[in-house]
Parts: C-alpha cells; structure tokens; sequence
C-alpha cells in the first residue's frame, strides 16, 4: 500500500502532532534536542517514541541520552544483531528484536531508582521488567545531557558527532518523557498523551535539513493529545 505524505514548513513554535521525522538519506539522519531544553535529573521517569524503521539494518538507534561529561550513555534505545537494546547509566539490556519493518510500533522505556526497576513496553504489550542494581552511584537520569534521534552520537572537540553505522532509516513521531512512572494499563489507555517533561514540540529540536512531515495517517494526529 502506497501513502500518500506532504510535506510542509512547520510554523515556527508549532507543535508537532500528527508530524514525524523522516531520516532516510545520507543527509537527514537526525534530530537533536536543544540545549536550552536539555533534560532536567530525573530519579523515576517514562520515555515513549514511535518508530517505523524502512529496511532491516544490523544496527540502528531510536535515540540516545548522552551523559552531559560525555563519559556513558545515560539512556538510550536501538538494535544490534537482532536484539533491541537498552542503555540505562553506562550499561545495557538485551530483549529480543520484535520490531517488524515497514510498521509502526510505541516504544516505552520506564525507571524507578527507589524501586530499581527498569521497564519496556512495546505498544502496551510485551512488559518486559528488569531488577537492576546501577553502579556506584548512578541512579537518576542526569541533567543537561544531548540527546539525539535517529544515531547514536560523541563528541569532538566540543562538537557533536554521528557514530557512523547507527542511523534508524525510518520515521520516529512522538518522543515524550514524563518525571514519573507510567504503568502499563495508563501508556495503553493514554497513548496521546504528551509529555510533562519534554513534550513532542518543534520549538525543542534542532531539525537540520530534516523539516518535520505531515502524515494523516499516524494514530496521534493533530488535535488528539491531551
């Protein structure tokens, strides 16, 4: 099936329901948060995006929370080899790859540093919930990090780096995040709602040459979230 998808300037400040970014070419690989949004320390948080990836890559990354002394990813969402992974405070999680090309899929990752619980939900199903103990003192999320969408990234010499080889080539919508845990039963029943924390706002990305585009036909269009 063929979907037909325009593409428009987006008002400056608009909000971005009912649009994605397409990262499918060489030269629109990512988006990147602004850093006069950067996150604030979160000790329990909910991180929810919608991905659609286009061709089945060995390697390629949802998004990516870098700690702000660039020494660990503090969060972070992709594949490797046929399993989905999860970073969380330097280390990483493995679950099996369920994502199948050419459709869309809600991707929730929550944490809990009193209760140390890390969870993953895939369009409110396939709970998958780790008991994990972070090292040394790393139990919130820290503040004022880079975050991108679409690669996994470094820096040098101050300047941010794509890691070459970790591009989604697909389509992400609605990154969210919330300073609280969301269960289950209320990411099933609320899945567009935005996010309290970051909310999916075109005034919070840097979008290069990858302009938000319109696309009817995503659940959470336009006038949908609460």
């Amino acid at each position: 099936m063929c979907l037909s998808v325009a593409q428009k300037d987006l008002p400056r400040g608009g909000n971005l329901w009912g649009m994605k970014a397409v990262l499918r070419r060489s030269g629109c690989q990512y988006w990147a948060l602004k850093p006069d949004h950067s996150l604030p320390a979160l000790e329990e948080f909910s991180v929810c995006v919608n991905i659609q990836r286009s061709i089945n890559n060995s390697a390629w990354t949802a998004f990516t929370y870098l700690h702000p002394d660039q020494s660990r990813v503090d969060l972070g969402l992709g594949g490797r080899g046929g399993k989905l992974h999860i970073w969380l405070f330097g280390m990483n999680w493995t679950v099996p790859d369920t994502l199948t090309v050419g459709q869309w899929y809600s991707v929730c990752i929550t944490w809990s540093c009193s209760l140390k619980q890390l969870q993953l939900l895939i369009s409110g199903r396939d709970a998958v919930v780790a008991n994990i103990q972070p090292v040394g003192m790393a139990c919130r999320l820290a503040a004022g990090g880079s975050l991108t969408l679409g690669v996994a990234h470094y820096f040098v010499e101050g300047k941010l780096t794509v890691e070459s080889g970790t591009n989604l080539q697909g389509d992400i919508t609605l990154f969210r995040v919330w300073g609280e845990i969301r269960s289950p039963e209320l990411q099933s029943s609320h899945t567009c709602t935005d996010g309290n924390v970051l909310r999916w706002h075109e005034r919070a990305w840097d979008t290069y040459t990858c302009p938000a585009v319109t696309d009817d036909t995503l659940v959470c269009g336009k006038g949908t979230h609460t």
